[in-house]
């Protein structure tokens, strides 16, 4: 069996033209909204799982109120953004026609 391998220098000087391969384009608003978005759900559902994790190895009364409210309002507040993000953050149709 036969490996062809590429040559080592000028291997990306292919016959395509750059523009060709990437868009000309900035990216659209919808799609950095939304992934700001996420990223800011992903950030409350991590804060509220670590002082989930902090208020479980604090033993005091508190601990429990800092689990019971703050916890899982964080937690909470991160998913109902994620599920908002779902509903309300909607891509423009495709221009293929599909």
């Amino acid at each position: 069996m036969r490996v062809e391998r590429l040559p080592r220098y000028g291997s990306q000087h292919g016959g395509t033209e750059p523009s060709q391969i990437l868009e000309a384009s900035a990216m659209k608003l919808s799609e950095v909204g939304k992934r700001r978005i996420l990223r800011a759900s992903s950030a409350l559902v991590i804060a509220g799982l670590l002082v989930e994790i902090g208020s479980l190895l604090w033993f005091h009364p508190l601990s429990f109120v800092l689990f019971a409210f703050l916890a899982s309002a964080l937690v909470g507040l991160g998913m109902l953004l994620y599920l908002l993000s779902l509903v309300f953050v909607v891509l423009p149709p495709a221009e293929g026609g599909k």
